[in-house]
Order: C-alpha cells, then sequence, then structure tokens
C-alpha cells in the first residue's frame, strides 16, 4: 500500500456546493480531472493526469476502505464511503466519495469517482471508525468492513445524483465543443444547437429518473438519451 508523506495537521475544504470529478482507466490511473480536484489537491493537472489515483491518498486511511472499494466496483456496483485525501503539501481534505464503473458495450472500461464536501458528524464517525481499524481493534462486523459508510447507494444517492448531473453537463459541453469545430455550416450549427438542449435535458431527466422513480423508468428514458445521441451523431455526419 503506497504512503504518502509527509502529512500535517492543516485541513482544507471543497466549496460549498462544489464537486471533485476525476476519472481513471482499469488500473486506477487518472485520465481526466476538474478544476475543483486540481484546487483542493495542489497538484496541477498535469501532474494528476497519468498518475495512481492512491498519489492523493492520506496514510490515515485504512486497507480495508480500498480493499472494499475495488472489490464492489470491480462487480459493476457503485461505491460510496467516507475518504480522507492528502494535498501536495501534505495538508488533508475529507471527501463524500462515490465512485461507479464506466461502461461501454457491456464491458467496464474504468472508473468515475466524484467527491463532495461531507457533514461534520460524518467526519467523526469516519475518523472514529478509521482510528479502531488501524489500532487493530474489533470492527463491529468483520465481513462488513466498515460498511456503515461504504454503501452500495448508485443514483438513490442524492449526492451522487447532483454530481452525475454536472458530470454530465461537462462532457456534454465538451461534446459540443467539438461537433461545432468540425461542423462549419451555420444552418447545421443552429440544428446542433437544438439537438444538444435536447440530449442535455434527456440526460438530467434521465438521471433523475434512476433517483426518484426507480430502474425501470430510468432505463426507459436512456432509450430516449441514446436516440438524442444518435441524431447529434447524424448531424455531424452531413
Amino acid at each position: 500500500m503506497r504512503i504518502n508523506q509527509p502529512v500535517t495537521r492543516v485541513e482544507r475544504h471543497l466549496q460549498e456546493g462544489a464537486f471533485i470529478v476525476s476519472t481513471t482507466d482499469l488500473r486506477g490511473v487518472i485520465t481526466s480531472v476538474n478544476e475543483e480536484f486540481v484546487r483542493v489537491s495542489g497538484f496541477t493537472e498535469e501532474e494528476l493526469i497519468g498518475q495512481p489515483q492512491n498519489l492523493v491518498r492520506h496514510p490515515d486511511m485504512p486497507p480495508a476502505a480500498f480493499e472494499d472499494l475495488w472489490r464492489t466496483i470491480k462487480a459493476g456496483r457503485s461505491w460510496q464511503g467516507m475518504v480522507k485525501n492528502r494535498c501536495k503539501n501534505g495538508d488533508f481534505y475529507w471527501v463524500d466519495a462515490s465512485v461507479s464503473a464506466i461502461v461501454e458495450n457491456g464491458q467496464i472500461v474504468g472508473y468515475m469517482s466524484i467527491r463532495s464536501k461531507p457533514a461534520p458528524d460524518q467526519v467523526e464517525e469516519a475518523e472514529r471508525l478509521y482510528a479502531s481499524a488501524r489500532a487493530g481493534g474489533p470492527m463491529e462486523d468483520p465481513e462488513r468492513k466498515l460498511r456503515i459508510l461504504f454503501q452500495d447507494m448508485g443514483f438513490k444517492n442524492r449526492v451522487w445524483t447532483a454530481a452525475a448531473v454536472e458530470a454530465f453537463r461537462k462532457t456534454s459541453q465538451e461534446f459540443r465543443k467539438r461537433a461545432r469545430r468540425d461542423t462549419g455550416n451555420a444552418k447545421q450549427l443552429d440544428e446542433l444547437d437544438r439537438l444538444f438542449a435536447a440530449f442535455y435535458a434527456t440526460g438530467q431527466a434521465m438521471v433523475t429518473a434512476y433517483q426518484t422513480q426507480g430502474a425501470t423508468k430510468g432505463n426507459h428514458i436512456m432509450a430516449d438519451f441514446d436516440k438524442a445521441s444518435e441524431a447529434i451523431t447524424s448531424q455531424v455526419r452531413k
């Protein structure tokens, strides 16, 4: 297990309403990061991309946490838990992390992690459990390995849902920018604007449906989402 040193007792905080978003490949190597990740961690984007996610791992984190994380996401399920991370200069910050698989054509091709600012009571409980784990103290249920905090929430978690919408918006904007760059006709650009508006609205509806109405409704809207995506692809090819 990687041990990142030195560490300080100085705590940093995520901004209210902000999310740290990053993606990794199957080995946990970082492939993309957002501005909040750069701001809080103190690393530049260039220093993060291509490095293992455990670059920001704090030595206070017990191995059981990451064993549980990898077992869960490799099975294709979403993982949620409290994580203490280390900044480049040794400071630390707590996050409420949600990690899920990125699936293409039925195969897991990577992982997306979205982290938000935790509540103070969540941090207190995590510190207590992690201290017990590091000291070799008895766990309340050894098989669960900190399951009090590590729960497979998926889209039912409101923080994950809000973060998923933000991540989707960013991806949509980047896709739109590339499409506009490759399309020179003014009429086509107007049509692309209309299609992207529908694309984004459908994506928001899909994520919200998974949260509030369950998988059946979410899957139904996903079909509309796929159609909206195909419409954009067809327009770009014209």
